[in-house]
Parts: structure tokens; C-alpha cells; sequence
């Protein structure tokens, strides 16, 4: 999709046949940031709920961008996993029946995302000044969504608590699936 798109841009005089490789790429950053969030949306709009389908994909992408973790090879197994993972935990909310049990396992999450981030792994390589922001991003992020999550709990809307935990919770699970690159990089292993 992404080269045709460019193949139209080129044909249309819009950009230069020099410069496809460079909006190719561009272009996949794009639409891999902004998929996510019409997923939610469409998934919210199918699901009859598009508030908690926000606070889930939300919480998830902001975290993730700066705290790192598993990676899929390949693009097109990452958006069709991905979405499988978002539909699935569209249902987590709806099986919790003590939301502040959640809200302590989300601190504790959030302590282990502030302790691991950011899980970098070969696909994804950081140089150091990076793992130093993104380190600190996600230590903001984290603790600015646990204080809205306990927030929405304070004021008794438990269930966009319990989504605000999901995407929380999802991200440290994408960090502990690189739990061995992990250890092998402590041991001083080559990632």
C-alpha cells in the first residue's frame, strides 16, 4: 500500500522518484501511528463503546512509545497481533469485578515499566541519550496515567479505570516477552 501510495505521489509530480524510499518510510511511520487509534476508534464504534476503547489504545500507545519492549519482525504480524490483543482486552474490563485490586496491580505495573524502560531489543536498537529520555518519558507517562486511572476510580467510573489498566498492563507484558534479551544483555551477551 505504502508504494503505491508513492507511485501516485511520483506520477502525480507531488515528489521525486529520488526520494521514494525516504517517503515509503515516512509514509509506514504514519500509518502505523495513526492505525492503532482508528482501530480503537472502529473497535469502540463495533463494540458500542468508543470512550473505553480510547482509554485502553490511549494509555497503551502513549506508554509504549517511550518504554520499549517485544517487537514483531514483521509489520503485517504486528497489526494483525495487535489487533487481536486490543479486541481481547476490550473484554478485560468487563470480567474485573474488584477494580481496586487493579489499581494496586497497576502501580505495581507501573513500577516494574519505570524499572525495566526502555526495553530495547535488536529490531529497535537506542543510542544512550535515548534510553535516558525514553527512560524518563515513560516514568512521566506512566505515573500521570495510574493518577488518572485513580481518579476515574475516586469518582466511580471503574470501568474506564479498569481500561486505563489494561493498556498499562499491556505494556509491561510487551516488556516481560523480553525478559531473555534482557538477561542476556545484563550478562554482557551480544543482543
Amino acid at each position: 500500500m505504502k508504494k503505491q501510495i508513492v507511485r501516485w505521489l511520483i506520477d502525480k509530480n507531488c515528489i521525486v522518484e529520488e526520494d521514494a524510499e525516504l517517503y515509503e518510510y515516512a509514509l509506514g511511520n504514519i500509518l502505523f501511528s495513526v492505525l492503532p487509534f482508528l482501530g480503537g476508534i472502529v473497535e469502540g464504534i463495533i463494540m458500542g463503546d468508543v470512550l473505553s476503547s480510547l482509554f485502553i489504545i490511549l494509555s497503551f500507545v502513549t506508554i509504549r512509545r517511550s518504554s520499549g519492549g517485544f517487537h514483531s519482525k514483521s509489520s503485517v504480524l504486528c497489526l494483525i497481533s495487535s489487533t487481536i490483543i486490543m479486541i481481547a482486552s476490550y473484554f478485560v474490563p468487563r470480567l474485573v469485578s474488584r477494580p481496586l485490586i487493579i489499581v494496586y496491580i497497576t502501580i505495581i505495573a507501573g513500577g516494574v515499566i519505570a524499572l525495566l524502560s526502555p526495553v530495547e531489543n535488536r529490531i529497535k536498537p537506542l543510542m544512550e541519550y535515548e534510553k535516558r529520555r525514553n527512560k524518563k518519558k515513560a516514568i512521566v507517562l506512566v505515573s500521570v496515567w495510574i493518577s488518572v486511572e485513580i481518579f476515574l476510580y475516586w469518582i466511580d467510573c471503574k470501568t474506564y479505570c479498569v481500561n486505563i489498566a489494561t493498556g498499562i498492563l499491556l505494556v509491561m507484558c510487551m516488556q516481560l516477552l523480553c525478559i531473555p534479551e534482557i538477561i542476556k544483555k545484563l550478562r554482557g551477551d551480544k543482543l
